[in-house]
């Protein structure tokens, strides 16, 4: 039996020692196009919601993280 895809998500805002936050943007047609947006996607099986987040942040905006601080809040849908 095959698993269903996960659902769970990640969302990241990474804030540099600037204090600027790293948002990335849309250039795909539609609705969202050229629209602001925080890193983040699902999450693959077996990772964790930090992992996600990393992962996310260096895929959408090309940034790798130093440290992680601040909060982790989760929802489930």
């Amino acid at each position: 039996m095959n698993e269903a895809p996960s659902r769970d998500a990640s969302v990241v805002a990474a804030i540099d020692d600037e204090q600027q936050v790293t948002i990335s943007s849309s250039y795909s047609l539609g609705m969202a196009a050229g629209s602001l947006f925080l890193p983040g996607g699902r999450r693959e099986a077996g990772e964790d919601a930090a992992a996600c987040a990393r992962r996310e942040l260096r895929e959408e905006a090309g940034v790798t993280s130093r440290s992680a601080r601040g909060h982790l809040w989760t929802a489930t849908p």
